[in-house]
């Protein structure tokens, strides 16, 4: 998926910065498949995992794919929530 356009988040991801983060999603994956460059995410709530989540089934849907390179921190919020992120 080398080709896929890269999303690259950084900083915070919490409920208050949900819907402009769903717009990047939506807008990032309109062509198909997405690599989402999490690397920079300082901190991320169970929000931002379930738009991630959601992310991924639907492009899992249109028959595409997600990566993620998760940081630290989006690795954690998706332990605590216990969900799989996708693959890297």
């Amino acid at each position: 998926m080398s080709s896929s356009p890269v999303l690259t988040l950084h900083g915070a991801h919490d409920l208050s910065t949900a819907v402009a983060t769903h717009a990047a999603m939506l807008e990032a994956s309109a062509a198909g498949s997405l690599r989402l460059d999490l690397s920079g995410v300082e901190s991320a709530d169970v929000s931002f995992v379930q738009l991630v989540l959601a992310l991924r089934a639907g492009l899992e849907a249109r028959g595409d794919a997600l990566e993620c390179l998760a940081s630290p921190a989006v690795a954690e919020a998706f332990s605590r929530c216990g969900a799989s992120l996708p693959a890297n």
